[in-house]
């Protein structure tokens, strides 16, 4: 009882790893449905499970970036979303130089984080009665949403893509301001935002 035990233990982590490097898709789940259960119904011996887990792991070990990213619900640093539903906006603006993007509306605006990563900043300007938030994201990455009347986040926390952070109402100067910046400097959010 206890060999079956081991072997459905191995046998979870062995699809688990065909799963996470991706040698998983729909045409070959049965080829390793199929694995799973000779495991479950044959007698192996503890050597030859040894073997076979040892050769899935090392399979593994073969892509730490794609496991570490499965594993932890990482996304790229270079698939970021728009900070707003872009159906809901009526005029979209980017400068000259590609380094920001406006986002204007007769309607409140939603505002959502574009990555995953930590509020590094929650700022009020008083006198334009506006937030501007700083999310800190991988690689030396950041964004900044300028204009911003509330926000629902605080400073120092967590962050997951597509969060909900704020909202700019539809008084006044309604308008959005995006900007991307690595390691100090501005860069084009066209390039990094699917």
């Amino acid at each position: 009882m206890k060999k079956i035990g081991i072997q459905v233990i191995i046998c979870a982590v062995l699809f688990g790893a065909f799963m996470i490097t991706g040698n998983i898709e729909e045409g070959n789940i049965s080829e390793y449905s199929d694995k799973v259960k000779a495991y479950i119904t044959k007698d192996k011996s503890l050597e030859d499970i040894k073997e076979e887990a040892i050769s899935a792991m090392s399979m593994a070990v073969e892509k730490p970036q794609e496991m570490y990213e499965a594993v932890s619900g990482r996304i790229n640093t270079d698939e970021f979303t728009p900070p707003v539903d872009e159906a809901s906006v009526s005029v979209f603006n980017e400068n000259s130089k590609g380094e920001d993007m406006k986002y204007m509306s007769d309607d409140t605006i939603i505002v959502y984080a574009s990555g995953s990563g930590m509020a590094e900043s929650v700022e009020y300007d008083n006198d334009k009665g506006k937030y501007t938030v700083i999310i800190k994201h991988d690689d030396g990455i950041s964004t900044k949403y300028e204009g911003c009347t509330k926000v629902y986040i605080t400073e120092k926390g967590r962050i997951a893509q597509g969060q909900l952070i704020g909202e700019v109402d539809n008084e006044g100067i309604r308008d959005l301001v995006f900007e991307m910046w690595k390691d100090g400097e501005k860069i084009a959010p066209g390039e990094y935002i699917k």
